[in-house]
């Protein structure tokens, strides 16, 4: 159960990114799932302008063999478009759609930290601490 939960009618700002002289934002703003597909929606926001939905979907099989978890999907959506070499085409009418690819998966994978093991202790034996028995 979640503690400190926030809920606002506003979308979180999730990312930036540079657009000639203005700052664009990306706001995540929900999901949908239908069948095996889960479709993300964010909303591309340029200041003095109407924001633009963008439709991200990705395909829980590909989720389940890449271990991902789909909590991250968010995440991975976000990565992905941020990725973006060309932009997004926001004068096609609908909402601009993108598909996660197995290449989207594994660059999001090789992007997060490399997680830390921690050691586990080694059991002595009666042998080790208490030396050889005669």
């Amino acid at each position: 159960m979640a503690t400190n939960a926030t809920v606002t009618k506003e979308p979180q700002l999730v990312g930036e990114r540079q657009s000639k002289e203005a700052v664009a934002s990306l706001r995540y703003s929900g999901f949908d799932q239908r069948n095996n597909t889960r479709f993300y929606l964010f909303q591309y926001c340029m200041p003095g302008e109407k924001s633009k939905p963008i439709v991200v979907s990705a395909e829980i099989p590909l989720l389940v063999q890449h271990h991902v978890r789909i909590q991250d999907g968010p995440a991975l959506c976000l990565h992905a478009l941020m990725l973006e070499n060309q932009g997004f085409d926001l004068a096609q009418t609908g909402a601009p759609k993108r598909v996660l690819t197995a290449q989207d998966l594994l660059a999001y994978l090789a992007s997060l930290p490399v997680p830390v093991v921690k050691g586990k202790r080694v059991k002595e034996t009666d042998a080790e601490t208490h030396g050889p028995s005669q």
